[in-house]
């Protein structure tokens, strides 16, 4: 009897081994996919992949026909906080200076070399905004819109999606591709309405 007990107990546990791996193996990648997504250092690294770097990111919910008109003027009430001179490139943003796909950094660094104003829009806090300028080293203003009516209105598909906007804050340009890594400054369009707009 014991050892028909044994054999019975043996081919339970090997029938259900395979179930026992695939739990320990799923549980594994939840708690790597946790730490990854809240480790800085490998969210740098893998923006900085030189073969992810200038590729079209597709973003199903845009609707390029909802975008604002060229010429579109942001209201002075929302405008109001930026006391430094235009142009303005505008950028929306959340709470994780990380988790965008392109260098704010660089994009802060090119816009004063170009003497272009870079403006962040959030619906995030005050604090945590200044919490994401000391984390990716810029100092720049900040238009606070806490329930993201501007953001709707600016069409705002993906994070971080670039606006050019001249000194009396009318629309000159809107990105108009989600690119991994894009380098606004590289774009010789971009630059030539810089220079036409001081």
């Amino acid at each position: 009897m014991g050892t028909k007990l044994r054999q019975c107990y043996v081919s339970i546990h090997r029938a259900n081994r395979p179930y026992v791996y695939v739990c320990v193996i799923a549980t594994q990648l939840i708690i790597l996919n946790y730490f990854l997504k809240n480790d800085t250092d490998f969210q740098w690294y893998i923006s900085n992949l030189s073969f992810l770097k200038n590729k079209e990111v597709v973003v199903p919910n845009y609707t390029p026909s909802n975008d604002l008109p060229i010429g579109f003027k942001l209201p002075k009430s929302v405008t109001d906080v930026v006391k430094q001179p235009g142009p303005y490139l505008l950028v929306p943003i959340r709470n994780c200076g990380t988790c965008i796909s392109i260098s704010l950094k660089n994009w802060y660094d090119k816009a004063k070399e170009n003497n272009v104003t870079l403006v962040l829009i959030t619906p995030s806090s005050d604090v945590e905004t200044r919490e994401l300028q000391r984390e990716v080293k810029i100092n720049c203003p900040v238009i606070h819109d806490p329930n993201s009516k501007i953001i709707t209105q600016l069409n705002v598909a993906w994070a971080a999606r670039g606006y050019i906007f001249s000194s009396d804050w009318r629309l000159r340009w809107q990105q108009k591709q989600h690119v991994y890594q894009y380098e606004i400054f590289n774009d010789k369009e971009i630059t030539n309405l810089i220079k036409d707009l001081h």
